[in-house]
């Protein structure tokens, strides 16, 4: 089963991609060329020039994989459900304040930005979800309440 992701995310990916697949790799092959210029026998830093390298390289092949196996959440601006995608306000009904949070794929969520993933049990609760609707989930241990306030 693919990864849902959203459009920005799959182009935050690809930009990622492409950054570390050419000047990255400009970047670090200029620091292997200048350290074989000082000889390879107990150089560190080509030694270190050589890791950057297996680790860029394991890098994208990561993200190559990680490209080959998402599909694309397409929002459908007719559905007044929570999709993934949806940047929605909740009120928080345990602390008594309203919170941002945007649904996205596993592979952009970030909770210091609101990014909640689809797959976890704040995303899996609001999928489907309503204005006016309100979820209770427990994450680690905690429980939260959430109401829908608006979505979009």
């Amino acid at each position: 089963m693919a990864t849902m992701i959203t459009r920005e995310g799959l182009n935050a990916l690809e930009a990622e991609l492409e950054w570390l697949d050419t000047k990255e790799r400009k970047r670090i092959a200029g620091w292997i060329k200048e350290a074989r210029e000082g000889g390879i026998v107990e150089n560190t830093d080509y030694d270190q020039a050589m890791e950057a390298f297996h680790d860029l390289e394991s890098s994208i092949e990561k993200l190559k994989e990680k490209l080959s196996d998402i599909e694309v959440a397409e929002i459908d601006e007719e559905n007044e459900t929570v999709q993934i995608g949806d940047s929605l306000t909740v009120f928080d009904e345990i602390f008594g304040e309203d919170i941002n949070i945007k649904i996205v794929g596993t592979y952009e969520a970030n909770s210091l930005e609101g990014k909640v993933s689809n797959e976890s049990p704040v995303g899996r609760a609001l999928l489907g979800k309503h204005v006016g609707d309100s979820i209770k989930t427990n994450v680690g241990g905690n429980v939260l309440w959430y109401s829908i306030v608006s979505i979009g």
